[in-house]
């Protein structure tokens, strides 16, 4: 997986454009470009646009110091709230869903404290399927590790990872880091 160099934001009432910069394990770059509308409290609906890649550095260093418009900055934290669904497609009923979830945060949360990458920190059932949340102060590791246990589990398809972005304290939106192309409502119920 890759590793987060920049995201730049640039906001206008409740809709928010996203550029999210990485490194590739390849040495390449890329810039994921998508669209979030806060819509309630709790549901956001996210558009993957596109994906720009750029084999050459100097490429890629003008494209992302182009982006002087996306100027909006979260609300700074030293750790990541990372919260990870589980599509409740992936349960046969809302009482496996719950009981499953329960067995994944324990896997993901003790292997995210062996590697010191973070920790459980909450969870619930719901609409969107089984919602766990982890912090973390190295969010591009969490998320591999989250992968990692959700892939043996098989559920990787039917997963997807966001981050809390806090507007400011006390109201933030969250925004699909995983899978990449993510696009559709996020539901944090």
């Amino acid at each position: 997986m890759e590793k987060e160099l920049t995201t730049v934001y640039l906001r206008k009432d409740t809709t928010f454009s996203v550029k999210r910069s990485v490194l590739n394990t390849d040495k390449t770059y890329s810039i994921f470009s998508y669209k979030i509308a806060k819509k309630t409290w709790e549901v956001s609906e996210q558009k993957f646009i596109n994906k720009e890649d750029f084999k050459e550095k100097a490429d890629f260093e003008k494209v992302k110091n182009g982006l002087i418009a996306y100027n909006w900055q979260p609300v700074k934290s030293d750790t990541t709230v990372l919260f990870v669904q589980v599509s409740g497609k992936a349960f046969a009923n809302a009482f496996e869903a719950l009981e499953k979830k329960g067995e994944y945060e324990t896997k993901i949360g003790d292997l995210l404290q062996e590697r010191k990458q973070g920790e459980w920190f909450a969870g619930d059932t719901g609409p969107g399927g089984a919602n766990m949340l982890f912090i973390s102060t190295n969010p591009d590791e969490a998320i591999k590790t989250i992968v990692e246990v959700l892939t043996n589990e098989r559920l990787e398809a039917k997963t997807a990872i966001a981050r809390r972005v806090r507007k400011e304290d006390g109201d933030w939106f969250y925004e699909v880091l995983y899978p990449h192309d993510f696009s559709g409502y996020f539901i944090t119920q």
